[in-house]
Formats: structure tokens, C-alpha cells, sequence
């Protein structure tokens, strides 16, 4: 067997010729896409499904392959961001004089809201210009937005998200005065002095350059769909997957890794974005995402023995490491982790077809000087899942999340973190 593609992604620069549709911290290459795609021998009338979709890289690839997919997410705001991935090539010309309209129904008719969620980061007018900015889109590219009549985030085509996407770059051009030493996360301002306020010329004036440069970008990149999509993204949660059992021929996928990252938080503008027009709720996104900083209450004190011996020795150490809240919080929030990581490895296994494929991209961390293997851990746990493993790569990291925490350097020793892509086939039952 051929290795891998390296599943990191080539770092572009950050100017306005970058070639990203929308800047997300995490996912893997299209390069590994086009090679997982090509082991799992998807047939003709086959089936793909990425329970983590992301910024949408697996539906995107596959698309391209002229192969069906179905991609989840939890992350409303990702949700957008996958659909707008797949916007199709002949669209790129309408969307500068798409982006003037807007731009004109979003300064003439602003509308106010009792409890702006924007108003968290910008001053009142600007909460409302940005939200104005959205209904348009809505009103203009799906159907006439009203309070009573709110479209719903699945309804939404690749085309109007797009265009939300556009509005999501734009608004991140202006919070730099916000920004910290950890790249995912922005400062929420603590008074009205500090929230960010925006002239609607100008504000207007860099929607449109941006979505000039999206036109660019799909317009560039050959992966840019030129039919219509065979991809269906919706929001979902790869805990219970809204599948039907033994309907898909292959996975390609990466789980949000161990890291303790607030995953919602470092989307926080967008889904404040999309909450203004009833798109998504960001606190509640933020109770419900895998990995999430803010802990449910465990149902159990003591992990299944199907979770593996490498989980139950990982656990154990941090419930006795004596450095302060290793035995209630960090407890807890592994725990939570790996009990959605045993539910989700069930429900891959459960939709996938007898003999059907899985490559799946995972990352290891630590806790303090405890080394978390989660490849291993989700080898142990697919195989209690009736997927057998058939081949692991591993790639050293340079750069990942815990690198941002220069305290952590107390405890960790000097190995590279790795990223494996653990590759399965599912056994008959």
C-alpha cells in the first residue's frame, strides 16, 4: 500500500490573494481527499459520508469525482461554509452585481432588533448594518426574509451561502484590534468604548472586493463545481447520523481533536452572524459541539470497557494527576470527549455497507506530560465497533494548537506531535 498524501495543508500567507474561500484552523489536504477517495474504491453509484465536514474539503473532492456525498456538521457556521465550497463556476460572474444589490438594500433598509447578538462585538449601528447585510442576502438569494418567515440553514444553496461567506470575511477584516496570541480566539470587548464600529461606505465598499475575490477564487481553482451539486450538506450530528443503516460505500473524515479547543468560540462573529437572522443559536452550538470547553454532566463515573485499555489508562492517569481540576473538570470534558468519539465510531460502522471503507485523520495531544494516543484510542474503539483496522500513516505536526500555550512546554517533553490517517474496513457482523 502507497502512502498517504500528507493531510496538512500548504499555509498561505495571509493577504487578499490568499487562495482560501474562508480561513478555518483546521482539515486536512485535498491531495489526501483525492487519495482516501481512490483506496476505498467508491463505485459509480456510490455514497461518501463525512460525519465532520468542516470547511467542507471531503463533499468538495468527491463532488468533483462526480460521486455522491452527504456531509454533517454541528457548526451551523461550517455548514455555510461547506455549501458555499461547492458554488458552481458559471455563478462567479453574477456575483459583484449580486454584491452591489445587496449592498444597496442593506444600507436603505436596515431593520433593528430588540437583542442585536451582535451588538456582543459591535457597536449598535454596526450591528445592525452587518445583520442587514444578511437579511438581504436571504431576501435577494433565497426567499423574502421576515420574522415570521425565517428561512432554515438547510434550505440554504451553495450560492447565498457563498455570499454569507463573503460577509464573514468581510467582518473578520475588521476585528484585528480583537485579536490575541491564540489565532482561533478573539477577545469579546468588555466595554462600549471597545466594540468595533464600522462606516457603512467602507463596510459596504469591502464586501464588495470581497466578493470580487471569491469570483476570482472559484473562478481559479479547478476543483470549482461546473454542474450541479450531488452533494448534500446539512447541519447533523455524527452521534446519531440521520442515515439509514448500511447506505454508505466509504468515510472520509477527521473528529475535532482532543485539544480542549472551544470549537464554537473560535466562530463565535459568524455564528453571531447567522443568530441575527435565526440562522443558528451560538450558545446553544457551543453546549452541543464534540469536544466542547463547557462540560456536560456525565452519565457515568467510569468509562465502558469498550472504549479500549489505551482510553482507560489515558483517563486514569489524568483522574489522579495532582495538578489542580484533573479529577473533576478535565476529567470530565475527556470523558465527554471520548463518549461522543465511541457513539460517532458507532454510527460510522452502522451506516457504512458491509466491506464499505473508512480513512480517518486524527491527531495525539497531551494533558500536561500525559501523552493522549488518540489514534490508538480510535483504533481500539472501531474495533469493538466491527471495523478492522487495515493500515495507520503517521505524519509529524510542526505546528498544532497546543504550540499556541507556551506554559504547556513545562510538562510535555520535545517529540513532534502526529497527525495518522487510520484507514478501516468494516467487518461482517
Amino acid at each position: 500500500m502507497e502512502l498517504f498524501s500528507n493531510p496538512s495543508r500548504v499555509r498561505k500567507a495571509r493577504n487578499v490573494d490568499s487562495r482560501e474561500l474562508y480561513r478555518y484552523y483546521a482539515g486536512y489536504s485535498d491531495a489526501f481527499v483525492v487519495d482516501a477517495l481512490a483506496w476505498c474504491s467508491v463505485p459509480p453509484n456510490g455514497r461518501v459520508l463525512d460525519p465532520w465536514n468542516g470547511a467542507g474539503t471531503t463533499t468538495r473532492v468527491v463532488q468533483q469525482a462526480k460521486t455522491q456525498s452527504f456531509g454533517f456538521d454541528l457548526n451551523p457556521t461550517m455548514v455555510i461554509v461547506g455549501k458555499a465550497n461547492l458554488v458552481y463556476t458559471l455563478d462567479a460572474p453574477i456575483f459583484a452585481p449580486l454584491a452591489k444589490k445587496i449592498v444597496v438594500a442593506a444600507t436603505r433598509g436596515r431593520t433593528t432588533l430588540a437583542e442585536n447578538p451582535l451588538s456582543q462585538i459591535f457597536s449598535p449601528d454596526t450591528a445592525k448594518l452587518i445583520r442587514s447585510f444578511a437579511i438581504a442576502t436571504t431576501d435577494h438569494l433565497v426567499a423574502p426574509w421576515s420574522e415570521q418567515a425565517k428561512p432554515q440553514i438547510n434550505q440554504i444553496s451553495p450560492l447565498p451561502a457563498l455570499f454569507l461567506v463573503g460577509i464573514f470575511n468581510t467582518v473578520r477584516g475588521f476585528l484585528s484590534t480583537l485579536s490575541t496570541s491564540n489565532p482561533t480566539w478573539l477577545r469579546i470587548p468588555r466595554d462600549e468604548s471597545e466594540k468595533i464600529s464600522i462606516d457603512e461606505n467602507i463596510f459596504g465598499d469591502a464586501f464588495i472586493l470581497e466578493m470580487e475575490r471569491l469570483a476570482n477564487l472559484v473562478n481559479f481553482r479547478s476543483s470549482a463545481c461546473k454542474m450541479p451539486a450531488k452533494s448534500e450538506i446539512s447541519v447533523g450530528d455524527a452521534r446519531v447520523l440521520p442515515l439509514k443503516s448500511n447506505c454508505i460505500d466509504a468515510v472520509i473524515t477527521s473528529p475535532p481533536y482532543c485539544t480542549r479547543l472551544d470549537y464554537a468560540r473560535t466562530t463565535m462573529p459568524e455564528l453571531l452572524i447567522l443568530e441575527s437572522v435565526g440562522l443558528a443559536s451560538y450558545s446553544c452550538t457551543r453546549q452541543k459541539l464534540m469536544g466542547a470547553s463547557i462540560v456536560r454532566k456525565m452519565g457515568i463515573a467510569r468509562p465502558p470497557d469498550t472504549w479500549g485499555t489505551t482510553c482507560h489508562k489515558l483517563l486514569n492517569d489524568i483522574y489522579h494527576h495532582p495538578s489542580q481540576s484533573s479529577s473533576t473538570y478535565y476529567y470530565a470534558s475527556h470523558f465527554n470527549y471520548f463518549d461522543d468519539l465511541a457513539k460517532s465510531i458507532g454510527e460510522i460502522s452502522r451506516v457504512l455497507k458491509i466491506g464499505g471503507k473508512a480513512s480517518v485523520v486524527v491527531q495525539d495531544s497531551h494533558y500536561k506530560e500525559i501523552h493522549n494516543d488518540l489514534p490508538q484510542i480510535f483504533v481500539e474503539m472501531a474495533e469493538q465497533a466491527n471495523l478492522r483496522n487495515v493500515g495507520v500513516f503517521r505524519y509529524p505536526k510542526r505546528h498544532s494548537i497546543r504550540s499556541i500555550n507556551s506554559a504547556s512546554k513545562a510538562y510535555r517533553d520535545n517529540r513532534p506531535q502526529t497527525e495518522a490517517a487510520l484507514l478501516f474496513s468494516k467487518e461482517r457482523i
